[in-house]
C-alpha cells in the first residue's frame, strides 16, 4: 500500500476494508480479474494506492500503479462531458452545431433534439449500434439514419454523436486537445488516448480485430472512429493510470476541471440515475451508500469506476481489466 500524506487510522482501516472486497476477485486468488489498482484521493492531494495482481498473467508482472488501463465509458464524462460542458448550454439543440443531423428529415423530432438529452441519456436513441461493421462513413450514417424512437436508455450512442459535435466545434482532430489540465499534478500523459503498449493493461481477444487488444481501445465502434480524421470517439477511448485518475480527481475538488456553477447543476440535475453524464448517488449505486447525496461517479465496461464526493472533498477509483482473456 502506498500512502502519500497523512490519514486518519478509521480512513486507513476503512481503505484496507476496501481491499479484503477485492482480493477475492482477483484472477490469482480464484477469481475472472487479472489485475486491480485502488487508489483514494483528498483535496489536499494526499493518497493512497494499493495494486493488486499481474499485469501479464503469463511472464507474471505484477501490476504497477505506472500501468495504463482501459477507461472505457469513464471516457463519456472525464473527457467528453467535461469538454462539452466548457464549451456549449446543455440547452442548446444538436443542430445548432451539427445541422447536418437529420437534415434529410425536417420534420424529424430529433431536429428538437438538446445536448442536455443526450449528456443524461434521455434522447430517444438506442443503446448501441454496430457502427464499426459499417461499410460507409460512420458520420454520414449517423447523420441520415431514420432513427426509430424508443425510450430512454444509457446509450453510447448518445455520446458518439457528442464526440462528433465536439469535432464540430474544434474543427481539429480531438487527440490534439490538451489533456493536462485532466491529471492536474499528476505524471506526465498519465491521462491519455494514446499509450504505450508495453505498461498497459491488456483488455480482450477481438473476433472482429482477430488478436489481443493491448494499448488500444477496446470499444468497437470507437476503434472505428479512432481511425478516422476525429481521431477520438465520444463514448470510449481514454487510457490512464491510477495517479492519472486520481490527479482528475484532485483538479475536480480544487474546481480546475469545471466551474462552481457547472458542478451545481450536475450535482442537481438528476434524470433517474444520471445528471449531466456523470451518475448521480442512487439506491444499489457502484459508488457504495455510505458517501454524501453530493457524490457523481460513473463505471467502464473493462472494470473501472470513480466517484468523487463533492460534499466532503474526496475521491476514489477502482481500475481493473475484467474482460482479460475473455468477458464473462
Amino acid at each position: 500500500m502506498q500512502i502519500h500524506g497523512n490519514f486518519s487510522l478509521n480512513t486507513l482501516q476503512k481503505f484496507e476494508r476496501a481491499i479484503g472486497i477485492c482480493e477475492p476477485y482477483l484472477l490469482e486468488n480464484s477469481g475472472t480479474v487479472p489485475a486491480m489498482v485502488l487508489g483514494y484521493v483528498n483535496m489536499a492531494g494526499d493518497s493512497i494506492i494499493h495494486t493488486m495482481g499481474y499485469q501479464d498473467i503469463d511472464r507474471n508482472i505484477a501490476v504497477q500503479s505506472d500501468h495504463y488501463f482501459d477507461l472505457a465509458s469513464l471516457t463519456k464524462v472525464m473527457f467528453t462531458t467535461t469538454h462539452i460542458l466548457r464549451r456549449v448550454s446543455p440547452d442548446d439543440l444538436y443542430i445548432k452545431y451539427v445541422p447536418e443531423f437529420q437534415a434529410h428529415a425536417p420534420d424529424s423530432p430529433l431536429r428538437s433534439l438538446t445536448i442536455g438529452q443526450l449528456l443524461r441519456h434521455t434522447s430517444p436513441l438506442p443503446a448501441v449500434y454496430p457502427l464499426h461493421l459499417l461499410n460507409e462513413d460512420v458520420f454520414h450514417f449517423a447523420m441520415n439514419t431514420a432513427w426509430k424512437p424508443q425510450q430512454s436508455v444509457y446509450s453510447c450512442l448518445n455520446f458518439i454523436l457528442l464526440g462528433f459535435l465536439l469535432y464540430q466545434i474544434t474543427q481539429d482532430n480531438l487527440l490534439h486537445i490538451d489533456l493536462s489540465d485532466l491529471w492536474g499534478q499528476a505524471p506526465k500523459n498519465s491521462l491519455t488516448f494514446t499509450p504505450d503498449q508495453a505498461p498497459t493493461c491488456p483488455t480482450e481477444y477481438c473476433e472482429w480485430r482477430g488478436y489481443m487488444v493491448q494499448g488500444q481501445v477496446h470499444d468497437e465502434c470507437a476503434y472505428a472512429l479512432s481511425q478516422t480524421s476525429q481521431g477520438v470517439a465520444g463514448n470510449a477511448g481514454l487510457f490512464g493510470t491510477i495517479q492519472g485518475v486520481l490527479g482528475f480527481v484532485h483538479q475536480w475538488l480544487n474546481g480546475h476541471i469545471l466551474p462552481q456553477d457547472t458542478v451545481e447543476m450536475i450535482l442537481n440535475g438528476r434524470v433517474t440515475t444520471h445528471s449531466y453524464g456523470w451518475q448521480v448517488k442512487h439506491p444499489e449505486w457502484h459508488g457504495g451508500q455510505t458517501c454524501s447525496h453530493k457524490t457523481i461517479g460513473h463505471t467502464g465496461f473493462t472494470g473501472t469506476g470513480i466517484w468523487i464526493d463533492c460534499e466532503r472533498n474526496h475521491g476514489w477509483s477502482l481500475l481493473s481489466n475484467r474482460t482479460y482473456p475473455k468477458r464473462t
